[in-house]
């Protein structure tokens, strides 16, 4: 349903192009990340601080996660999946965000060691 509600593709609807780039893993991440002009080294998603960012870094990772998240406060913080997006948007990888989208929203509600209050919030509610 987010790949038609996207209008985005399947694996097997290129013709001719390149399929979806693989998702980075989460140190290359943190590493590619730090070049986007990062003041700070971070090796793990959870060290990840937005003010750090310079720029027009901030402010597209900004709209990214005001989007894609139901924070109105605090986001100076993010999820992995957050980052990945930004990550995909600023070197303008062909990534799969229909299945960045539902594995997010499955980790939510599969993930039993979440408190039940974060099990019950709707991930992406601005954005869907």
């Amino acid at each position: 349903q987010f790949r038609k509600t996207l209008k985005l593709p399947k694996k097997q609807d290129f013709s001719g192009k390149s399929s979806y780039n693989d998702m980075v893993l989460e140190d290359v991440l943190c590493q590619e990340i730090t070049q986007l002009s990062y003041s700070g080294h971070i090796n793990k998603a959870s060290e990840f601080k937005r003010t750090n960012l310079q720029g027009h870094w901030h402010t597209l990772f900004t709209i990214l996660n005001r989007c894609l998240t139901g924070k109105a406060t605090g986001t100076n913080s993010t999820s992995v999946f957050v980052l990945r997006m930004f990550h995909a948007v600023a070197y303008n990888r062909h990534c799969d965000y229909a299945l960045l989208f539902w594995n997010d929203l499955t980790e939510v509600v599969i993930d039993k060691r979440k408190p039940s209050k974060a099990r019950k919030f709707v991930p992406f509610q601005r954005f869907l």
